[in-house]
């Protein structure tokens, strides 16, 4: 059976910095949460595809620091490009 995925971006919520937060930690820095859908297509060639489409919804929080004690700062590389665009807008 082969299966194809799409994932589509249902919205992206941009939270605030907590006021008095100390400087270098994610509290200090605005943060999204990433909320997709993802959608799981059979191709038709096997009788297991009768189960197909189906969809999950996938939630995901990113924050400024992917290694807070480290201040190691998140990369969005692999990311979606909106994604990306509000990353560096937020974070800059």
């Amino acid at each position: 059976m082969a299966i194809n995925k799409a994932v589509s971006i249902e919205r992206i919520e941009v939270h605030p910095a907590e006021s008095g937060a100390e400087a270098n930690t994610n509290a200090a820095h605005p943060w999204m949460l990433v909320v997709s859908e993802i959608t799981f297509t059979g191709t038709g060639q096997d009788s297991s595809d009768v189960d197909l489409p189906m969809t999950d919804t996938q939630t995901k929080n990113i924050y400024y620091y992917s290694d807070e004690a480290n201040q190691t700062q998140t990369s969005l590389a692999g990311e979606d490009a909106l994604v990306q665009s509000i990353g560096t807008a937020i974070w800059s």
